[in-house]
């Protein structure tokens, strides 16, 4: 990893350390998942949220999942690096993204989603 760092700046870090982890020596580097989308939208508008991921090996698969705030289990709503749904009525939800590598590693990124543009408890 010193010789990366010296000759390439570190680019190669995490592929160095999971060639090594699939080899049973260390671990494998985390998957870092992000979503973005709106934070808020009006009752009956669309939104769209992408997923994207790093540290890990393609192909990927994703999974998205939503509830009412704090309520029960996710129910998944949808498959693919995007999902597009709308506000139902003035209920906030919660909505995830899991995301799992060709090694079965798996990262997750969650974001509330405000509807009507107030905070409902």
């Amino acid at each position: 990893m010193a010789a990366d760092d010296a000759a390439f700046g570190g680019n190669h870090n995490n592929l160095i350390q999971n060639t090594f982890a699939a080899r049973g020596v260390g671990s494998f580097v985390p998957l870092a998942v992000s979503m973005t989308g709106p934070g808020i939208i009006e009752t009956g508008e669309q939104g769209t949220w992408n997923a994207s991921v790093s540290n890990g090996n393609s192909p990927y698969n994703y999974t998205w999942h939503r509830r009412k705030p704090r309520s029960g289990p996710y129910q998944q709503v949808g498959t693919g690096s995007s999902y597009s749904g709308s506000g139902n009525g003035d209920q906030d939800f919660e909505l995830k993204v899991v995301v799992t590598d060709s090694d079965t590693r798996s990262g997750t990124s969650m974001r509330r989603v405000i509807v009507g543009g107030i905070d409902h408890p």
